[in-house]
């Protein structure tokens, strides 16, 4: 796992110029508008939490939503395996927020969501320095998910021979998942509360409509809410309702599943 530094923030394409983010599934001010909502509930428990981007690859979505909630949000935590992309994020940060990467506020770690995360990945999530308030208690944790799990879903493991398909087809998917579980654990163990995990909330924004994708979070997290929200401004285009069926390829809405800690779980 690397931490991306200040002086290596910088990458160009061939013309020299920085090269522009990549925002997936919404334009952002539309998902920053329902995240904040949800992050002020979190805040009414505690006083600030600690946002964490999983696979955030060149976006600012986490960045964006810190300038907006500075005051509710300690530390945000940025991870993805492919460092280049999340080095275009910090080519595009401006002066105000190279402040907070500087002080450590703001962090990028190049991180495989697909392998199990190991202690030195969980010292880094924790770390002391911006993972605890003034009480010294951990701060709950808000992990987003911005079509990362639909990524891993749309790309099942096979074989090398191209004959079969391999029997863990969807390892990569289920160990992103057991991930984001063991992040809340972590989180719960280190507090010694398990009431305080229910501030935790992994946020998962995806093409999956509910019938599918609800009963595969359901395994591991108690879902709490489902809401779909529109990819653009577009006013012409009505609202769905949830109840209807909506396919994936759906070009108009995503869906914004909010999940929290279950710990009635027996199969970690």
């Amino acid at each position: 796992m690397n931490f991306i530094p200040l002086h290596d923030a910088k990458i160009y394409n061939e013309k020299n110029e920085s090269m522009a983010t990549f925002e997936w599934l919404t334009m952002p001010h539309i998902l920053i508008t329902n995240l904040e909502k949800k992050i002020v509930v979190v805040e009414q428990q505690h006083d600030k939490i600690h946002l964490i981007d999983f696979g955030s690859g060149s976006s600012l979505l986490s960045v964006e939503l810190f300038r907006k909630r500075k005051e509710m949000i300690q530390k945000v935590t940025n991870i993805d395996y492919n460092d280049a992309a999340m080095k275009i994020a910090c080519s595009n940060l401006d002066e105000s927020m190279l402040t907070y990467l500087n002080k450590g506020i703001i962090q990028f770690h190049q991180v495989n969501l697909a392998i199990e995360f190991s202690k030195t990945e969980y010292d880094v999530l924790f770390d002391n320095n911006h993972h605890q308030d003034d009480n010294n208690t951990i701060l709950p944790v808000m992990i987003l998910d911005k079509s990362t799990l639909d990524c891993f879903l749309a790309t099942p493991n096979v074989e090398r021979d191209g004959k079969n398909a391999s029997h863990l087809a969807y390892l990569d998917a289920a160990t992103m998942l057991f991930n984001v579980y063991h992040v809340f654990e972590k989180s719960n163990n280190n507090n010694n509360n398990t009431t305080k995990n229910n501030y935790c909330k992994y946020i998962c924004c995806s093409y999956h409509e509910p019938s599918f994708l609800k009963s595969i979070l359901s395994i591991l997290f108690h879902v709490e809410s489902i809401e779909t929200i529109p990819r653009s401004d577009d006013k012409s285009i009505s609202h769905v309702n949830i109840n209807h069926t909506m396919v994936s390829s759906d070009p108009n809405f995503v869906y914004l599943y909010t999940c929290s800690f279950s710990n009635n779980n027996n199969n970690k």
